[in-house]
């Protein structure tokens, strides 16, 4: 009887023992090879969208006259409205991108992958600034 004891308990060791080694042998197998080797296969290229005028856009005081004139990318489809300025590294202090809307409504944006900072100035249909985020 005492020989059928050891003979699990070797089992559960070498059970045990393979457990672990396919554990490792996971994680291993998991992790980053040769940086050569793994930059060949993913080459990730970034590209830069460049900014492309379409319109000039004036901010215009009631009282003072012209504020600003803005070099403006107006978002004229669904992609560019949906992508807007994400992957955008940088972007000139007068250049601005222009949404319109076919009604009035309140509207909330995710800045997903935006990389700069922007400032939300919400217009109605006449083209009057009702806020600013």
């Amino acid at each position: 009887m005492p020989k059928r004891n050891n003979k699990n308990k070797y089992l559960g060791y070498i059970s045990a023992f393979l457990v672990l080694a396919f554990g490792a042998a996971y994680i291993f197998s998991s992790l980053p090879g040769d940086k050569k080797q793994q930059s060949a296969k993913t080459k990730v290229r970034k590209v830069e969208i460049p900014f492309r005028k379409d319109a000039d856009l004036s901010i215009i005081s009631a009282k003072e006259g012209t504020i600003i004139n803005l070099n403006t990318e107006i978002a004229e489809d669904d992609f560019h409205t949906q992508q807007g300025l994400m992957y955008r590294s940088h972007m000139e202090e007068n250049n601005s991108m222009l949404f319109i809307f076919p009604d009035e409504q309140i509207r909330t944006f995710y800045m997903k992958n935006t990389r700069i900072g922007l400032d939300i100035i919400y217009a109605d249909k006449t083209g009057k600034i009702v806020s600013f985020a």
